[in-house]
């Protein structure tokens, strides 16, 4: 009879430990994803300002007509992706998640060691923002899984490989997410 209750502890340990990794994978997520539209936001931001500025537009305007009009067509491309696209709102949502996140895991970090019941309350409310999420990028979450890995348990045994082409366009797209395995 004794045995039972040191199983469900080592269990809910297991469960609790699995809950708080994921929590920290996806706040890395959401981090990685709100910083990647903060750049590209700054990055329209810089971009509007240097075409948009008169000095740029009085020195093309020396070369010829149509390379003078370059600039203001430039600005407006820009401009409109940025806005299409919802850069901002999209740092918003992401920002909001990592807060919540955040909240939780400060609030898992408190109650770790009791055996309460409040791990269904935490996986409840784990659920629940991982409903608010947009879509994910599967390549960004390993990669994103992968540095937890390593940062809670220093762990490189059980890290999925990623080639570097999947790498490098983590932030925009998914390439090849399907060779994503252990």
């Amino acid at each position: 009879m004794m045995s039972e209750p040191v199983e469900e502890i080592e269990t809910e340990g297991d469960e609790w430990d699995t809950l708080l990794f994921h929590v920290r994978v996806s706040i890395r997520y959401h981090r990685r994803r709100r910083d990647s539209y903060l750049r590209r936001h700054a990055l329209a931001n810089a971009i509007i300002i240097i075409f948009s500025s008169t000095a740029i537009f009085s020195l093309l305007q020396e070369w010829s007509k149509w390379l003078s009009s370059l600039p203001g067509l430039i600005v407006t491309i820009v401009a409109t992706f940025d806005f299409v696209f919802g850069t901002c709102s999209k740092i918003s949502t992401h920002d909001n998640i990592v807060r919540r996140l955040l909240s939780l895991e400060e609030e898992m970090m408190i109650h770790t060691n009791s055996n309460d019941g409040t791990y269904n309350k935490f996986l409840k409310d784990w659920q629940a923002i991982k409903r608010d999420e947009p879509d994910t990028l599967k390549v960004l979450e390993t990669i994103c899984y992968n540095q937890t890995l390593r940062s809670m348990y220093n762990s490189k045994d059980q890290q999925i490989p990623i080639k570097w082409h999947q790498r490098l366009l983590a932030d925009f797209i998914d390439i090849a997410e399907h060779t994503l395995r252990k």
